[in-house]
């Protein structure tokens, strides 16, 4: 999917922020009292809204998305009595609720609210392109007690942000990193009904510029990090698809086509993203590798910094080679799991002393035919050069050249 967004978009959210800040015109309690204002306000937030109404249909094609979460788009500013209503400040974002967590039978079934949700959200002046979001006086408090231990236990990696915001007058009371607040503090925040939290991943809308291409593999992949490093081991949600007596309708909808095209290829079934021994192998073999390679060098390998497999630094030519290791069973979830992720760690490491940034997915599976065309429209549409893919020998134990995986 090629999701864009304008400064355009940008510029007619702040409009309606600047008509909300205005009480001749808008009240938390009335709404917009003229007619006119209230047309123009809708007219604003429509094209952006048909914007996350796509992204919601996009990410409801792709079955990692399905099998675990009901997906919603927010709605415009609701209507009554002549008035719109409603707070401003997430104007419009995509939900993610859990389907095995939505499925627990109760006296009442559970809603996006009342549970921990993963988002993206689009506001005057930033996209957030990722976060967990637990909703002040309705998400249930086990949930938010859940959090507390959690990152009591775990913190939070330096690039996200904790946000709180107090429902009784929606002012942001923090935001910034886990550690540092004080034991007191979360414990009064994170536990107490009436504040919202979120852990967020924040770009600016100048931060967004010449990275179109990108942005919609730079939110599934984060999406997904999040969902595998912190909203499954903090909440232990899980896969509805693993247990077949699990029986939930959902809002998801897949249109059928008639023929094949590169969209029905892209949009096959994958697997879930999970570290095994048998990556760790991988991982272990090709540094002690890559190690050897640079014996008499000033190159240096690294594992693990910032979430990459493995890193090369070359600092000769200026060149960063980052690796992500994937054992799916076929080389087209491979480059599917990896490629958000590879793209993430390129725009991290963009503003560096690297001159040239390579990327590189590794798997075990040898491309198809029908793959290596995949691959060809991926670098038709992105660029030659955004990445290549290696096959891992595992009986050789050796990482071979492009042209022969």
């Amino acid at each position: 999917m090629n999701f864009v967004i304008s400064k355009e978009d940008f510029t007619n959210l702040k409009k309606i922020e600047s008509i909300n800040k205005d009480k001749k015109l808008f009240s938390k309690q009335k709404g917009y009292s003229d007619l006119n204002i209230k047309k123009e306000v809708k007219r604003l937030q429509k094209p952006i809204w048909d914007k996350m109404k796509e992204l919601k249909i996009s990410l409801s094609s792709e079955s990692y998305f399905t099998d675990r979460f009901d997906i919603i788009v927010s709605r415009p500013n609701r209507q009554s009595t002549g008035t719109v209503k409603g707070p401003t400040r997430r104007l419009v974002w995509v939900s993610l609720a859990s389907l095995s967590e939505l499925s627990k039978k109760g006296d009442k079934k559970l809603n996006h609210t009342q549970i921990p949700q993963l988002q993206i959200s689009f506001q005057p002046d930033k996209l957030i392109v990722a976060s967990i979001w637990l909703e002040g006086n309705y998400c249930k408090q086990v949930y938010r007690e859940k959090l507390l231990t959690f990152l009591k236990s775990n913190g939070l990696n330096k690039r996200y942000k904790l946000q709180i915001f107090n429902k009784d007058n929606d002012k942001k009371v923090f935001e910034n990193n886990f550690n540092n607040l004080s034991l007191p503090d979360y414990e009064r925040y994170l536990a107490g009904r009436n504040y919202s939290i979120g852990i967020t991943l924040i770009y600016k809308a100048e931060e967004l510029s010449g990275v179109e291409k990108k942005l919609y593999s730079l939110i599934t992949s984060e999406l997904q990090y999040l969902n595998e490093n912190i909203f499954i081991p903090c909440f232990h949600f899980r896969t509805l698809a693993s247990s077949k007596s699990q029986k939930v309708k959902s809002k998801n909808n897949r249109k059928e086509r008639g023929k094949f095209d590169i969209k029905d290829f892209i949009r096959k079934a994958i697997d879930p993203t999970v570290v095994t021994k048998k990556h760790k192998a991988i991982q272990n073999t090709l540094y002690a590798l890559f190690g050897e390679s640079i014996k008499g060098t000033k190159n240096i390998v690294r594992m693990e910094k910032d979430y990459v497999d493995i890193m090369i630094e070359r600092p000769g030519d200026k060149t960063l080679i980052l690796y992500e290791i994937k054992t799916d069973k076929t080389a087209l979830n491979c480059i599917k799991h990896g490629i958000g992720q590879l793209l993430f760690y390129e725009l991290v490491n963009k503003n560096s002393e690297w001159e040239k940034i390579e990327l590189v997915i590794v798997g075990l599976p040898k491309l198809t035919t029908n793959e290596k065309e995949f691959v060809k429209s991926i670098k038709e549409y992105l660029g030659n050069t955004v990445f290549r893919y290696q096959r891992f020998d595992e009986e050789k134990e050796v990482l071979l050249d492009e042209r022969k995986s």
